[in-house]
């Protein structure tokens, strides 16, 4: 039997991998034993969900090929004429299409005072698992109160500003490990 089309069987990588794999699952659904037996309107249902999802796989694709064909540039200007420098990789937004939603993946660009708040804000983003406070205080966790700060106080600050008192490595790993340093000298 002969394919309607020829699998382009790619050296590098490419963004329509996963739309070739998924047509070839569809055609393979169409030509199984099962199908033949469906009635019309429950084959015409089905491929009507698949070629949605084949026409977002496609759309998905271009897009992605647009993301790696992107190039970097020294500035671009916004809709408000403000040149934008600040450049940043990994910038995506979900789009919802009409065949469903995509990943719109793209360079940023930023005005440079927003550097610092991309920064603070791709850390937060990188470290979500450790701002769970909800679920640290459900947990009876002390989050950022007085009994934490008063701890790290006395434990480091008290211990390491003892009049005369010379520490050592060993005596540092004490001072860490326990409350009550075990290794220190006087002078």
């Amino acid at each position: 039997m002969q394919k309607a089309y020829t699998k382009v069987e790619p050296t590098t990588f490419d963004e329509f991998t996963a739309t070739r794999d998924r047509l070839e699952r569809v055609i393979g659904r169409l030509r199984s034993p099962e199908v033949s037996n469906q009635l019309h309107d429950e084959l015409e249902s089905m491929i009507h969900q698949e070629g949605q999802e084949l026409c977002r796989l496609l759309y998905q694709a271009r897009l992605d090929v647009r993301s790696n064909e992107e190039v970097k540039r020294e500035a671009v200007t916004g809709h408000d004429n403000v040149g934008r420098t600040y450049y940043r990789e990994g910038c995506e937004r979900q789009i919802e299409s009409m065949f469903g939603e995509v990943i719109y993946r793209r360079k940023g660009y930023s005005h440079p005072q927003q550097e610092v708040i991309a920064t603070v804000a791709n850390y937060l983003t990188n470290h979500t698992a450790m701002l769970r406070y909800d679920q640290f205080m459900q947990q009876g966790y002390p989050i950022a109160t007085g009994v934490i700060e008063g701890a790290c106080r006395h434990l480091i600050a008290d211990r390491f500003e003892i009049t005369g008192a010379r520490w050592s490595l060993k005596t540092d790993v004490g001072v860490r490990s326990s409350s009550q340093p075990t290794h220190y000298t006087l002078n």
